[in-house]
């Protein structure tokens, strides 16, 4: 790694060119301050990303050179490591996209790695691309003529609740209505931000887009302190109502936290005859218990239907309460460990890691909430059972009493 600015270093990532063991030499600029500038610093998601490029080209087939559509497009781009790695493994054209503070380091880290892109006979820009505005593309401070891209690139786009919409919205306009066309995206498993994840797929499908390959990796701790799980997938356009390919790996343990399917899975839980809890990965409504007053009038039927539905939904949230603790070992305690290793060593982590976990320190807010709320309704449910049997006894004395006077 060598310094080149005061403000600025230059990092090679190092990134599989074949299966064979042969990689390429990317270079990158990106902020010396971890904790600034965001936008700017290469994260685990793009390195996994454009480490799988090297399997995922031989199977795509690029049209003919048109005017009408790019080779390849991507979104978010940050600091451009998935895009220059495609343009020189794929030796395809690229655009590089992303606000327009983030295009001059772009452009820079086109430059620095002109080299590798003369030798693979290709070429870049960088430009801008709002998402609001999807039908603008601007390179050079030129507006393009509006076109569509045959490959789209994303890694790592989807932090923000309006992020899905908008994602959504620009690849279903760019991407090309081809069977050949791909849609590539890959995104650290962030438990707080999943729900937009799933979201994200529902969208795409809605808009007739199919995910046919995924993977789950986990990037290099040398290279990153955290968000090191990351998953990807490769979609396409499809006219078809959407199926999972036949290697689709939802299968028990393995299926992928963001994936469609989990939704799918998590809803057929229980069915409480009141509308059920929310029972996705990161959001919890607790039900309101009435006062225990008004189960006073109620009759034996009455009180055991009740219970019954009280049970119900006790089954619901001790399903629900495993699936966070699964989340928490898995995606919070490494966060943890993280953070009171960087403490004892005098650093900190990075400003998003920290707003990470403290979002996923909430999780752990809302499974003792859980807890609570099983532990409410048992205690309820013991003293209705007590009520219920004291009124079958006082219902089957009375019945005694009047065949006696009979």
């Amino acid at each position: 790694m060598a310094t080149e600015e005061r403000s600025f270093k230059t990092q090679d990532f190092t990134v599989p060119s074949n299966g064979s063991g042969e990689t390429i030499q990317v270079r990158i600029s990106e902020p010396n301050l971890t904790s600034e500038n965001l936008g700017l610093e290469t994260w685990a998601a793009s390195h996994i990303l454009a480490s799988q490029l090297h399997h995922i080209g031989p199977k795509i087939q690029f049209p003919t050179p048109s005017s009408d559509v790019l080779p390849i497009l991507e979104l978010g781009a940050g600091t451009g490591l998935v895009g220059v790695t495609a343009a020189t493994l794929w030796k395809q054209p690229v655009v590089l996209t992303d606000l327009a503070p983030l295009v001059p380091a772009l452009d820079a880290n086109i430059d620095l790695n002109s080299e590798g892109l003369r030798t693979a006979n290709t070429h870049m820009e960088a430009g801008t691309l709002d998402w609001k505005h999807p039908t603008t593309l601007i390179v050079k401070d030129q507006q393009q003529p509006q076109t569509q891209a045959h490959v789209i690139f994303a890694a790592d786009t989807i932090y923000s609740e309006e992020h899905p919409e908008l994602l959504a919205n620009v690849i279903l306009k760019w991407l090309v209505k081809d069977k050949e066309a791909r849609f590539i995206i890959a995104y650290p498993l962030r438990v707080c931000y999943i729900d937009y994840i799933r979201e994200m797929w529902e969208r795409l499908e809605e808009g007739g887009m199919e995910a046919f390959e995924e993977g789950r990796e986990e990037a290099s701790q040398d290279l990153f302190n955290d968000e090191r799980l990351v998953e990807w997938s490769r979609e396409t356009i499809t006219i078809m109502p959407y199926s999972r390919p036949k290697d689709h790996n939802c299968t028990e343990g393995k299926k992928p936290i963001a994936c469609k399917c989990a939704i799918g899975k998590s809803k057929s839980k229980s069915k409480p005859t009141e509308e059920p809890p929310n029972n996705e990965l990161t959001t919890v409504r607790l039900l309101s218990i009435p006062p225990q007053g008004r189960f006073t009038q109620l009759t034996p039927p009455q009180l055991k239907n009740t219970i019954l539905h009280r049970n119900q939904n006790i089954d619901f949230y001790k399903s629900l309460y495993a699936e966070y603790i699964e989340s928490i070992q898995e995606h919070i305690t490494p966060y943890i460990r993280n953070q009171l290793k960087h403490e004892e060593e005098g650093r900190g982590l990075r400003k998003g890691s920290v707003f990470q976990m403290h979002l996923m320190m909430n999780l752990r807010i809302r499974v003792q909430s859980v807890m609570d709320t099983i532990a409410r309704w048992e205690g309820e449910n013991a003293v209705d059972e007590e009520k219920l049997k004291e009124m079958e006894k006082s219902e089957n004395g009375v019945d005694e009493e009047e065949e006696e006077e009979g």
